[in-house]
Order: structure tokens, then sequence, then C-alpha cells
């Protein structure tokens, strides 16, 4: 990627962070990293929860929010155009943490 594309993927990280942070359902939610495609059409947006258990229900939520989140994006970020998002568990994390816990 370059220098323009990783600014971008770092500010709409940010700018989701603040918008998800907003949201009182969206309470456990806790944003882990991003990748943004070449034509910057399409975002994953990898996540974890405060609460273990949760994240395929709360998978399905930011999924249903996603065209609202990414109209507010275009709003907060003034850009053109927002990419697609998808969010995803982040199966890495949760299981580095299984990991740690039993050394």
């Amino acid at each position: 990627m370059n220098k323009r594309s990783d600014r971008l993927r770092h500010e709409l990280l940010k700018e989701l962070a603040k918008l998800i942070s907003s949201e009182e359902e969206l309470s456990q939610v806790v944003l882990t990293g991003s990748e943004l495609s070449k034509d910057l059409q399409n975002m994953k947006i990898f996540f974890t929860t405060l609460s273990p258990g949760m994240e395929e229900d709360l998978a399905r939520k930011l999924q249903a929010m996603s065209k609202e989140l990414r109209n507010k994006l275009l709003k907060s970020v003034k850009i053109r155009s927002a990419p697609n998002l998808t969010f995803l568990p982040d199966k890495d994390l949760r299981h580095m943490q299984n990991l740690w816990q039993r050394l």
C-alpha cells in the first residue's frame, strides 16, 4: 500500500472507532485492525469484544449498521466515496489470548 491509502485507512479506522463507541449497544466492541483494498472500495474491519462469546452477535449488528456507518464516515472524513465495510471478528487476537492463558 502507498502512503495515501495507509493514511486513509488509519483515518477511517479512527473515525469508525469514534462512531462505534458512541453507540450504546456496541460498547463492547474494540476495533483491532483493518485492511483497505487497493481500489479503496472495500474495507475489512477486525474487532474483538470485551465479553468473550459475543463476537458473532456483534458482527451481525455491525454489518446491519454498515451502511449507516458508511454514510457517517462520508460526512466526518469528508471524502467523495467511502468503502464498503465488512466487519470480522479478530480470531488471531482471541487465539493469542488463549495461548497466553495456557502458559
